[in-house]
C-alpha cells in the first residue's frame, strides 16, 4: 500500500506542470466545407472560422463545454462541436456542425 501512495505522490507535480502550458488547439472540419481552428484557455476559446477570429468566454453548460460572445456560440462535446449565432446568451440559430480532426 506505502507503494502505491508513493508512486501516485511522485506523479502529482508531474500533472500540475502539465496544466499551465499554452493554449490547446483543436482543428475541427466543417459541414460547410469550412474548417474551424479553437484555442482553448482556462475559461476562453479563440475560434477562427471563415477568415475571422472570435474571442469567446466559457459559459454555463449541462453537457459539453460552451464558450459564446455577444454574436456566435460554441458548443462542443467530445469530438462534434456547433457554432451557433448567440440570442440573448442562449443559442440560436445554427452556423455549422463540425467535427474534430485528430492530429497525424
Amino acid at each position: 500500500m506505502k507503494h502505491v501512495s508513493l508512486m501516485l505522490l511522485c506523479c502529482l507535480p508531474l500533472g500540475a506542470c502539465h496544466s499551465g502550458s499554452g493554449p490547446q488547439a483543436r482543428l475541427y472540419q466543417c459541414e460547410s466545407g469550412g474548417v474551424a481552428q479553437v484555442a482553448y484557455t482556462q475559461d476562453k476559446a479563440v475560434l477562427q472560422y471563415q477568415e475571422n477570429t472570435h474571442t469567446l468566454t466559457q459559459a454555463i453548460s449541462a453537457s459539453g463545454a460552451r464558450y459564446r460572445n455577444d454574436a456566435l456560440e460554441w458548443w462542443s462535446k467530445g469530438d462534434e462541436a456547433t457554432l451557433f449565432t448567440d440570442d440573448h446568451g442562449n443559442a440560436g440559430d445554427i452556423l455549422d456542425r463540425c467535427r474534430h480532426v485528430p492530429h497525424h
